[in-house]
C-alpha cells in the first residue's frame, strides 16, 4: 500500500492493521474497556470520521502492534510499524480532509453542523493575524494602540510551557483577578512562540464541543478566554468532557484560558450535593485538579507536557516598575504615575484597562441615579448566579427597586434612555460598565454583559446586600426548562423524605434487649396468669 494520506486511505490502513493483528472490533473493545466504542472503531475502518485525539488511537495501535508481533509473518507491507508512524499518518489524513473544504468547514462526509472556527465564525487564522482586542485583551485607556509590554516573572514560565517541540496536548490556566493582565500575557506568549500556528476561539461551550467533535487540526492553539463562560454554560459539562478527551492526545494542541481565584476555588471544592444528585462542577474539576501549580517556580521546573496553572499578580513589583519606566512609551509611564497618585502603586494594568475610571463612574451615583440603578441591578443579578446575557427588560424591571421613594415618584416614560446612556457610556475610550452584545447573526443588541472588574468589585463589596424584591421577582428572567413531572413529585423532591415509622418489632427491640441484659437467666417463677382480652364487640361499661 502506498503512503496513505486521505481519510479513506487511513481507514484502509486501519482495517489492514486489525487484519494483521487478527483482532475484530469487538475483541479490541473487550481488550480496552472504557477506551473505545464499537461505533468509533467502525467509523475509523470506513474512514468516515478520524480520531479526535491521538490518545485512544495510541492505545489501539499499540495493542494491534503487540498482537502482530506475536503472529510471525502476519504483518502487511506498507503499514507503519511504530506508534509514531500512525500519529504521522493521522496528521496527513486530517490535512487531506481539511484541504477538501474551506478552512473551518465540516469534514467530508460529516453531516453534523460545522462549528465556527473563531469567535465570529470566520475562517481559521494564524496567531499573528488576530487582533488582541478580539481575543479579550482590554482596550487601552484613551482608545489608542496597546502600550509596550513589560515581561514579568510569570511570562518566563508561560514561554516554557508553550514549547512547540512538545507533542503532548496540554492545558495552561492563568489564574488572577480581573484586569491583571492575564489575557495580554497569554497573547504575547503565543505571538512570540507560536506566531504561525492556527488559533481557534469558539464563542460558546456548544461551539467548543462541535469543534472538538469535528476534529481540531494538528498544532492548533485553542483559545478559551474566560473558562467560567464555558463551565457555567448549559452545554459546559459536555464541552469540557470533550476537551478532557482532546487533552489525552499528542497533536501539539495547546489550550489557553484564564480564571479568577474565587472561581477556581469554587470549581475545585469537594462536592457535597448528596447521593443521587449531579455534581455541577465535575467536568471542570476533572480538568483543573491535575494541573501542577508553578507559582514561584523557575522555567526549568516546568514540564510542558503536563500543562500548568500560573498565578498572575495584581501589581507590578519595584524592579518591574523600574524596567517599565525605561521603555519609550508615554502611555505606560502615564499609567505608572497615575496608579502611584491614586494610592495603588503597581496596579498599572488596572489603570490601562480603565478600572479607576470605571469605579469613579459607578461611585458617582448622583450624576444619574437611574443609570446607577441599572448597573447595580446588573451587579446583583450576576452575583446571584445569572450566567446569560442581561436583557433590557430584566435590568429595567429590577432597577426600579434600587430607587428611593422620591426617585420612583418622579419617574417619567423617558427615563430609560438617559439611564442606558449612562450605563453603557464608553469611559476614556477603553471600557463600558455594561457592554452591548450583538446577536450571533444579524444586527442589534442581544443583551448586555457586565464589565469584568465591576463583577469582581460587586462580589467583594455587596456580599451582605440583599437585593430588592424587584430583582427577586423578575418576570423577564429566562427560566430553565421544567421537567415533565407532576407537581406532587416536584414537592417531594424539594423536601426531605419524612422519617419512617418503626415497625412493632423494631419498637419493642430495645425493651427486649434491656430485659435480656437485666435478666440473663429465666425467672424462678412464671409470670402471673392474665385473663384473656374481652371480645371486641363488647364494651366494659355497656350492659349485657
Amino acid at each position: 500500500m502506498a503512503s496513505p494520506r486521505t481519510p479513506e486511505d487511513f481507514g484502509a490502513a486501519f482495517t489492514a492493521l486489525l487484519r494483521a493483528a487478527g483482532l475484530s472490533v469487538d475483541q479490541v473493545v473487550a481488550a480496552l474497556p472504557g477506551v473505545m466504542g464499537r461505533a468509533s472503531l467502525y467509523d475509523w475502518r470506513k474512514g468516515a470520521h478520524l480520531p479526535t485525539g491521538t490518545g485512544p488511537l495510541l492505545e489501539v495501535v499499540q495493542l494491534c502492534l503487540d498482537h502482530t508481533a506475536q503472529r510471525a509473518g502476519a504483518g502487511e507491507g506498507g503499514l507503519p510499524g511504530t506508534v509514531e508512524g500512525w500519529v504521522e499518518l493521522l496528521a496527513e489524513a486530517k490535512q487531506s480532509r481539511d484541504s477538501r473544504q474551506p478552512l473551518g468547514g465540516p469534514p467530508s462526509g460529516d453531516r453534523r453542523t460545522a462549528p465556527a472556527s473563531s469567535a465570529g465564525g470566520s475562517a481559521i487564522r494564524r496567531v499573528g493575524d488576530w487582533d488582541p482586542v478580539a481575543l479579550g485583551v482590554h482596550q487601552a485607556i484613551g482608545g489608542g494602540p496597546l502600550p509596550a509590554y513589560v515581561r514579568r516573572a510569570h511570562d518566563h514560565l508561560l514561554y516554557a510551557l508553550l514549547d512547540p517541540a512538545v507533542a503532548a496536548n496540554r492545558l495552561v490556566v492563568l489564574r488572577g483577578g480581573s484586569s491583571t493582565g492575564k489575557t495580554r500575557a497569554a497573547y504575547q506568549a503565543v505571538r512570540a512562540r507560536l506566531p504561525d500556528r492556527p488559533l481557534l476561539y469558539p464563542a460558546s461551550a456548544g461551539r467548543l464541543a462541535r469543534l472538538i467533535e469535528q476534529g481540531v487540526p494538528r498544532g492548533t492553539v485553542l483559545w478559551l478566554n474566560e473558562l467560567r463562560h464555558y463551565a457555567d454554560d448549559p452545554a459546559g459539562p459536555h464541552a469540557l468532557d470533550c476537551l478532557a478527551e482532546l487533552l489525552t492526545g499528542r497533536d501539539h494542541v495547546i489550550v489557553l484560558t484564564a480564571l479568577w481565584p474565587d472561581f477556581w476555588d469554587a470549581y475545585t471544592a469537594p462536592c457535597h450535593t448528596g447521593p443521587g444528585r449531579p455534581d455541577p462542577a465535575r467536568a471542570t474539576r476533572t480538568l483543573l485538579e491535575p494541573l501542577p501549580d508553578l507559582t514561584g517556580c523557575g522555567p526549568g521546573e516546568a514540564d510542558p507536557a503536563r500543562g500548568a496553572r500560573i498565578d498572575i499578580p495584581d501589581h507590578f513589583t519595584a524592579p518591574e516598575l523600574e524596567r517599565a519606566g525605561l521603555l519609550d512609551d508615554a502611555a505606560l509611564r502615564q499609567a505608572i504615575d497615575a496608579a502611584r497618585h491614586a494610592g495603588a502603586p503597581g496596579q498599572v494594568t488596572q489603570y490601562l484597562a480603565g478600572v479607576f475610571a470605571l469605579l469613579d463612574h459607578y461611585a458617582n451615583r448622583g450624576a444619574n441615579p437611574h443609570g446607577h440603578a441599572l448597573i447595580t441591578a446588573a451587579i446583583d443579578t450576576v452575583r446571584m448566579g445569572h450566567t446569560h446575557l442581561l436583557s433590557t427588560g430584566l435590568l429595567q424591571h429590577a432597577a426600579v427597586g434600587y430607587l428611593d421613594e422620591d426617585q420612583r415618584a418622579a419617574l417619567h416614560d423617558g427615563w430609560p434612555a438617559g439611564a442606558w446612556e449612562y450605563a453603557t457610556r464608553r469611559l476614556h475610550g477603553a471600557v463600558r460598565p455594561l457592554q452591548p452584545v450583538p446577536p450571533d447573526d444579524g444586527v442589534g443588541i442581544a443583551g448586555y454583559r457586565l464589565a469584568d472588574y465591576l463583577d469582581q468589585h460587586g462580589r467583594t463589596t455587596r456580599t451582605e446586600h440583599i437585593p430588592p424584591a424587584a430583582l427577586l421577582d423578575r418576570p423577564h428572567h429566562p427560566r430553565p426548562p421544567r421537567r415533565p413531572v407532576s407537581s406532587r413529585l416536584r414537592r417531594l423532591e424539594a423536601w426531605p423524605a419524612p422519617p419512617r415509622r418503626p415497625t412493632p418489632q423494631e419498637r419493642h427491640r430495645p425493651r427486649r434487649l434491656h430485659h435480656r441484659i437485666r435478666s440473663p437467666h429465666p425467672p424462678a417463677h412464671p409470670p402471673p396468669h392474665r385473663p384473656p382480652p374481652r371480645p371486641l364487640d363488647r364494651h366494659p361499661h355497656r350492659p349485657r
